[in-house]
């Protein structure tokens, strides 16, 4: 199977750096998504749930302010990997039609 990408991945190798930072930035996106909404989640609902729980005003910032932070993330993380990993595969395809033209 890789046998047959391998044409794809020499016109991919100049343009590592940019798949590296897709691929990071991918994986932040899916961190942000998977542990930091459940966390934040969290701490909103054990603040709802708890009737004993008196939180001072830095504390209710806080805790309002944390999901706005967590998908401010989300969005920049996937906008970084979308910019990306659309630049890597129009160079790969400005590549394929170089060597296909040659």
């Amino acid at each position: 199977m890789f046998k047959t990408l391998k044409p794809y991945w020499v016109l991919l190798h100049p343009y590592k750096k940019q798949l590296s930072i897709a691929i990071t930035a991918g994986m932040v996106a899916g961190a942000t998504t998977g542990t930091g909404i459940a966390l934040g989640a969290e701490n909103l609902f054990n603040v709802l749930m708890d009737t004993d729980v008196v939180l001072e005003r830095h504390e209710m910032i806080g805790i309002s302010l944390m999901f706005p932070a967590i998908f401010a993330g989300l969005g920049l993380a996937l906008f970084i990997n979308a910019y990306y990993v659309n630049y890597c595969a129009a160079k790969v395809v400005q590549g394929l039609r170089l060597n296909l033209f040659e």
